[in-house]
């Protein structure tokens, strides 16, 4: 978390309105321009744009940095695995199983976590909870929340995808010995489509067995 910033007074004594900080504007920046670049080529992805899946999971690890005020900045790494379900194209709920650890130069604690969220297009937003597993570095009892966009890298068949997903994942306390965290990092995951929907070929459109 950073600093509260001073609200600077001009010659007439007035104070000028705060402005946002310059982390929170590159953040929500990147977030934008990664949604527009990702959501080109692939109309609406992923999955892609024709693929439709009712089922698939995907997994794979992440990479982070967390900002609590007893830790400053310490390493986030973790792993996750996801189901989702399609509820109504493009919209798809999904639910998250994962661990990542928070390591600063004095020690480690884990932190294991369930979500569960929504995707639509390229977006996914979800709510968890997580528990703390060692000494104080991790919280112990959280709700937090996790806001994503999903950026494809390569399709080397139908029904998978290798893709990156930068996130945002704040975290709150649910008691009171349990303080805020900031969590910013980027998740490397592959997919796989379990159970085929519907497809778009040759202008038709029909389930798939």
């Amino acid at each position: 978390m950073s600093k509260p910033m001073r609200n600077p007074i001009d010659h007439t004594g007035a104070h000028s309105p705060p402005r946002a900080s310059t982390p929170r504007r590159t953040l929500i920046s990147a977030l934008l321009a990664a949604a527009l670049l990702a959501a080109v080529p692939i109309a609406g992805a992923p999955p892609p744009a024709g693929w439709h899946p009712e089922d698939g999971l995907t997994f794979g690890p992440s990479i982070g940095a967390v900002r609590a005020p007893h830790l400053g900045w310490a390493a986030a790494p973790g792993a996750e695995l996801t189901y989702f379900h399609r509820l109504h194209t493009p919209l798809y709920l999904w639910i998250s199983a994962g661990a990542r650890l928070f390591a600063d130069r004095d020690g480690v604690a884990g932190l294991p976590y369930a979500e569960i969220g929504l995707s639509f297009l390229v977006f996914n937003l979800g709510v968890g909870y997580g528990r703390g597993i060692g000494d104080d570095r991790a919280p112990r009892d959280t709700i937090h929340g996790f806001v994503g966009v999903a950026i494809p890298l390569y399709t080397p068949r139908r029904g998978n995808i290798l893709y990156i997903e930068p996130y945002y994942r704040p975290t709150g306390a649910l008691t009171p010995d349990t303080y805020p965290v900031h969590e910013f990092g980027a998740m490397l995951k592959w997919l796989w489509m379990l159970r085929p929907g519907y497809s778009t070929e040759e202008g038709a459109i029909r389930r798939s067995p």
